[in-house]
């Protein structure tokens, strides 16, 4: 007997300007979670915070820096 795939639910922040690109990304490379739906997210504003260390390459922000700066928290559910 097969048994059924789990489901996870996965959050990212991301910036705004790459929100849309994302979830057409994201829903092109999985199955549909939910029967006869797809694109299916959740999102909202946020404030993210976050420190590159020695090594890093950051997208944004100094290395040993604390930097500050509006996101989008994206969430949607995946099948493995």
């Amino acid at each position: 007997m097969t048994q059924p795939a789990e489901v996870y639910k996965v959050g990212v922040n991301v910036p705004e300007e790459f929100l849309e690109r994302l979830m057409d990304a994201i829903n092109g490379s999985m199955s549909p979670v939910y029967p006869k739906y797809d694109r299916t997210f959740s999102y909202w504003r946020v404030k993210g915070t976050w420190r590159p260390l020695e090594g890093a390459d950051p997208y944004d922000g100094r290395i040993g820096e604390i930097s500050v700066a509006d996101e989008i928290r994206l969430e949607f559910a995946v099948r493995l």
